[in-house]
């Protein structure tokens, strides 16, 4: 019987909570993507927030895993399979996508005005003026000002997309990485064993 309810509750999951439960953890996750995009402008004009943004970037598969493992333990999930935990992990991170660059998009489009594009110019300004010092190797110096040239190619190119653009180039970011990590996420707090069910 117990059995027999743990299984009604998965499959409840399955056909009816699925979107809104991916909904309201893609909401958290969304709302924490914003905060690393938020911390990533803030970092460009103080360097003090480089402490926060990078430990928040590298913490995003952490977030994700966290947000989906607090749902699976509170709702009692004993037997949480694979395809299910990584659908859900996969439309978690599609609804978070939709709500960070849709925020980005807005702040781009309405409040930017052109700092971003400033900013991350003035930081290659920075790293550009640094060079390299005590290196006398003719290979290497001309190796370090090939790339030196390719990242400033490339980063003119980026400040001179649209806002629209540039949230384009986001989304398809977020959706790579978001299949990734949500691969991840899917494997690790799933619960396949059926000795789980007899708990």
């Amino acid at each position: 019987m117990q059995n027999q309810n743990q299984d009604n509750k998965t499959n409840k999951i399955i056909k009816v909570n699925i979107f809104q439960t991916s909904m309201t953890l893609g909401t958290y996750l969304g709302l924490y993507l914003t905060l690393v995009n938020l911390t990533f402008v803030l970092a460009l004009k103080f360097s003090l927030f480089n402490l926060l943004f990078i430990p928040l970037f590298l913490g995003i598969p952490v977030a994700a895993y966290f947000i989906q493992k607090i749902f699976r333990d509170r709702n009692n999930l004993k037997f949480f399979p694979i395809p299910v935990s990584w659908i859900i992990a996969l439309l978690t991170f599609i609804f978070a996508t939709v709500l960070s660059c849709v925020i980005a998009f807005l702040y781009l489009q309405f409040l930017d005005n052109g700092a971003l594009a400033t900013g991350i110019m003035a930081k290659f300004e920075t790293i550009k003026a640094a060079g390299l010092t005590n290196v006398t190797d003719p290979q290497m110096i001309e190796t370090y000002n090939n790339s030196i040239s390719n990242m400033e190619q490339n980063i003119k190119w980026f400040c001179s997309l649209t806002p629209l653009e540039m949230t384009k180039l986001l989304i398809q970011s977020c959706f790579m990485w978001g299949n990734l990590i949500s691969l991840f996420v899917g494997l690790i707090t799933s619960r396949n064993r059926i000795r789980n069910l007899l708990k």
